[in-house]
């Protein structure tokens, strides 16, 4: 029997349309993969984010907005325009990413959350850990999660930790469970990155594996289409943020729809969706006898990604060995996408 895909353009499944609306922060956390990039200026144009909404009616796949940053609160106005408009065009639910400072009392966290909420916000990213703990409070937290319940919002809390960190999950119950109804929360712990500010630790207490052990998953390549105030479009969160060569394109120079098509038949993205990470660029760099391009310790997938990408080197050396299989990529890529298949290796 021959099967069908639900996506005959071949173009690739993102899911996600995420606007970093701007770099800028009002905290200074030792762990922010954006690093000295929190100093820029730059942020998401209105007229911008609205022709990017709009040209998502090719990318049928996309039925998520997101907000990340910097701290996308700090230009709140923006934000709730951009979520309205395509709330009541397009019926796109959204969430957000947020250091919760502005949650200083209930009514005030009303005041942002409930404008929002009519406006499609259906999901919160919170991050509390030793780095934010330096600069805000548990009750800011405590108080979006008590509105979150009230808006049947659905929040989810980040823990980044580091080899000595104090604050972790369970401990981050236990102070919240007096606040908050903490049933509701969706728990995500993740080790600290050295990329950015993180970059700047000591690489003892950056948690690590040895990248042989690296587990396939835990890469948003090819769900988040990730647009940046510069203009430069991502195909994922996380470190790739930052690396060179998974910019697949700038909005201020073409057309999304030309950035999608020509990333979904590029080798490097195609891989990194196919094979759930950089396990397969990491396979072909052993096989070619580049072990000392390969890094022996990371913290995950993304780590390991930006390690690898980030060398013009290692990037040259595997694009030119996966050109050669550009075609058996993207057939690996349509299966992973539509049936969840992973190509052997």
């Amino acid at each position: 029997m021959i099967v069908i895909p639900s996506n005959p353009s071949g173009v690739i499944n993102f899911t996600d349309l995420a606007f970093t609306l701007l770099y800028r922060c009002n905290y200074r956390c030792s762990s922010c993969l954006l690093g000295n990039d929190l100093k820029k200026s730059d942020s998401i144009n209105y007229n911008d984010a609205i022709k990017i909404i709009d040209s998502m009616l090719n990318l049928c796949s996309i039925n998520i907005l997101s907000f990340v940053g910097g701290e996308p609160f700090l230009v709140y106005d923006l934000m709730l325009k951009i979520a309205d408009y395509a709330w009541k065009k397009y019926r796109m639910a959204s969430g957000v990413s947020t250091n919760s400072y502005w949650a200083n009392e209930l009514s005030s966290t009303r005041e942002k959350l409930i404008p929002l909420y009519n406006s499609g916000l259906r999901w919160i990213l919170l991050s509390w850990d030793d780095f934010h703990a330096q600069f805000g409070q548990i009750e800011q937290i405590a108080n979006t999660i008590n509105v979150c319940s009230e808006l049947n919002i659905k929040p989810t809390l980040q823990n980044i930790y580091t080899n000595n960190s104090k604050l972790r999950i369970e401990s981050i119950r236990r102070e919240l469970k007096g606040l908050c109804d903490i049933r509701i929360i969706n728990w995500i712990d993740s080790p600290c990155v050295p990329v950015g500010f993180g970059s700047m630790l000591d690489n003892s207490l950056i948690p690590t594996i040895n990248i042989e052990k690296l587990p396939y998953g835990g890469c948003s390549a090819g769900s988040i289409l990730n647009i940046q105030p510069n203009g430069d479009i991502k195909p994922c969160c996380g470190a790739g943020l930052v690396s060179r060569e998974l910019s697949i394109g700038n909005i201020k120079s073409e057309g999304i729809d030309k950035i999608v098509q020509r990333a979904s038949v590029d080798p490097i993205i195609n891989s990194l969706i196919a094979y759930m990470g950089p396990k397969y660029l990491i396979s072909l760099l052993k096989k070619f006898g580049r072990d000392d391009l390969i890094p022996t310790y990371v913290s995950n997938s993304c780590d390991a990604c930006y390690k690898l990408l980030d060398n013009p080197e290692t990037t040259q050396l595997l694009r030119e060995e996966l050109e050669k299989e550009r075609e058996h990529l993207l057939f690996s890529r349509i299966m992973h996408e539509e049936f969840n298949y992973l190509r052997p290796m």
